[in-house]
């Protein structure tokens, strides 16, 4: 449990509310861990990309849900998954309606850990511009992507990632944006200290 002063991830505290976390984790064998949190607070809509004080503007409700499993074998098989979900409701506008979820599979092989991940983020957000309503269905941030990687442990401290990642829009998001997805890769070097 925890009372803290709150605010959105990268996102400074706008207000003088506390926000109160829940969060329990439960590990029934010794490679497999399940966790939930909830989050219930206030937010500033001030504060956020496309907001223009909607409701009340500096205490705006927030709650937030998530879920996840993973079980990671140092030297075998590593799953994980997580689904989350993000609301806030204020005259009867939905300004926060997100979702995501991810499910990773890798597998340690000494130095080498291949993977294969899908992830997706919904937001079915609406947001003021002016006196008109908009939705962000229609913005790349509703999107479901497929990465696979390949990690190289150099070092104790240095790891090499290679990740090719394919984003796939939802239908909405796609006639906005004129397309339906992209692809990216990714050459990184992980130092840890």
């Amino acid at each position: 449990m925890a009372l803290t002063n709150g605010g959105l991830p990268c996102k400074d505290d706008q207000n003088s509310s506390k926000d109160v976390y829940a969060s329990v984790t439960v590990r029934p064998t010794k490679f497999f861990n399940v966790k939930a949190t909830y989050n219930y607070g206030k937010y500033s809509s001030n504060s956020l990309a496309g907001g223009t004080g909607v409701g009340s503007g500096k205490y705006n409700p927030l709650n937030r849900f998530v879920v996840g499993a993973w079980y990671n074998d140092p030297n075998g098989i590593d799953l994980r998954a997580e689904y989350g979900v993000m609301t806030s409701k204020v005259d009867n506008v939905k300004l926060v309606d997100e979702q995501g979820a991810y499910f990773l599979a890798a597998y340690h092989l000494g130095k080498w850990l291949p993977m294969v991940r899908w992830d997706m983020y919904k937001d079915h957000s609406k947001y003021y511009e002016g006196d008109k309503l908009l939705s962000r269905e229609t913005t790349t941030n509703n999107y479901n992507r497929i990465l696979v990687g390949l990690n190289y442990q150099l070092f104790k401290n240095v790891t090499i990632q290679f990740n090719y990642h394919h984003f796939f829009y939802d239908k909405e998001a796609k006639d906005a944006i004129g397309y339906d997805g992209n692809n990216q890769i990714q050459l990184m070097g992980r130092f840890a200290f």
